[in-house]
């Protein structure tokens, strides 16, 4: 694994945003950090970001021969994140017109992310996979629309909050036909509060399951995600495929 901070060069501009790079490629990862960091460095550059990014570069288990690049940085106070997955190591057009994308978009109104999304990769639980990351984080009370914003910004297909309706788990996600939808615990109700058009509420609340009944599903049916009412507890939880071939569970602390 290569660790590499770039920044300005002897007699060019002190301004460069810093830039560190973990890479975890298997081929070039010096010279591979290095032009990555550069690339990153001059879209900031570009958008007066000052703050720097921090960049992780990966290899999917899931897609042979990929490289996956992840960006995290602030924009205006506000956390954002770039993440997509390339079939080649030749990614630094498209990776960096997205993270580009990301950083406009966060400076303006919000508003629902193009749908479908040609460039993202789709991933799905494999049959055989375990869970082998758990994280319990303190889920913020707020609106279907703040928590889509939030997914947008940090690039995910969708997000774990508390309804701050119903006071229940949610996750907004993204899929067809409109490209934005709500799965409460319990409630299928529309929100209460109006927002985009977009947003469509699924008509089944969530299915209540223990974390093996849940893992089970997820991978037998090959779904993108699985949020489910924790038998035991009760709460709201979040089973997402992972780049490396496995499972992911997101559940409130």
């Amino acid at each position: 694994m290569t660790s590499l901070s770039v920044s300005a060069e002897p007699g060019t501009d002190p301004a460069f945003p810093e830039v560190t790079v973990r890479s975890e490629l298997d081929v070039d990862s010096d010279e591979i950090a290095g032009t990555v960091a550069r690339a990153v460095g001059e879209v900031l550059q570009y958008r007066g970001i000052r703050g720097g990014a921090r960049v992780r570069l990966g290899r999917p288990a899931v897609v042979d021969g990929a490289a996956v690049i992840q960006a995290n940085l602030r924009v205006r106070d506000k956390a954002v994140r770039m993440q997509t997955v390339s079939e080649s190591l030749d990614f630094w057009e498209p990776a960096m017109k997205r993270l580009d994308r990301q950083i406009v978009r966060a400076w303006g109104p919000w508003q629902p992310r193009p749908w479908p999304d040609p460039s993202r990769i789709i991933l799905t639980a494999p049959d055989d996979a375990k869970i082998v990351r758990r994280k319990e984080v303190p889920l913020a009370r707020i609106t279907p629309w703040y928590a889509a914003e939030i997914m947008d910004a940090m690039d995910y297909n969708v997000h774990l909050f508390t309804d701050a309706e119903t006071g229940e788990e949610a996750v907004v996600f993204r899929a067809g036909p409109t490209g934005l939808r709500l799965s409460r615990q319990f409630h299928v109700r529309p929100p209460r509060e109006p927002g985009p058009d977009a947003l469509v509420v699924n008509s089944r609340p969530a299915p209540e399951l223990t974390e093996d009944d849940a893992l089970d599903r997820l991978c037998e049916h090959s779904l993108r995600f699985m949020f489910f009412t924790d038998a035991n507890t009760g709460r709201g939880k979040l089973l997402y495929p992972r780049y490396d071939g496995n499972i992911g569970l997101i559940a409130p602390e």
